[in-house]
């Protein structure tokens, strides 16, 4: 948590992110008072972002214990594009693909689902849920435009709204 504050959020400016290292994130002092909801036998259940399989001691990985408003999500993409995190080299190895073990060209890398149209890359992305959490973030690369989703309602199927809100605007 003092590292993602001090390497991550603080140089973004992000400053109501926060690795979340309880069950139950404290309410105050910057940290969010957002719920986590899952469809359970009909009914909405709060999660508060903790599934009961998961362990205290594992909340502090990346894996659902980031917790960022979508102002703070922005100022980390505008930190990544900038380069403000990795070197040249890292960032295009992001953006290449890598191969399976059986010879196949993936569309992931180090991290980042890669949207090709053809060959070419067009957009970068990454998704994720976890207890009644939803993110989207996709970037695309050709009108330089980032679409962030968050929300608390279970799943949401991110992927398929952001291509339609994408091909909104792009009207």
């Amino acid at each position: 948590a003092q590292f993602m504050r001090e390497e991550v959020f603080l140089p973004a400016g992000m400053n109501n992110s926060f690795v979340c290292n309880s069950r139950r994130p404290k309410r105050g002092d910057n940290q969010s008072t957002a719920v986590g909801y899952l469809l359970q036998d009909n009914q909405w259940a709060a999660m508060w972002g903790s599934p009961p399989d998961r362990h205290e001691q594992l909340l502090t990985t990346g894996d659902g214990a980031i917790w960022a408003t979508v102002e703070d999500f922005a100022r980390w993409d505008d930190a990544v594009r900038k380069g403000k995190y990795f070197k040249a080299s890292t960032a295009k190895a992001a953006l290449t693909p890598i191969k399976t073990k059986d010879g196949q060209w993936s569309n992931y890398g180090l991290g980042w689902t890669l949207q090709f149209e053809g060959k070419r890359l067009v957009g970068i992305g990454h998704d994720g849920f976890w207890g009644g959490f939803s993110t989207t973030y996709y970037h695309n690369l050709l009108n330089k435009r980032t679409t962030i989703m968050l929300a608390n309602g279970g799943s949401y199927g991110g992927d398929d709204f952001w291509y339609r809100v994408d091909a909104l605007v792009d009207q």
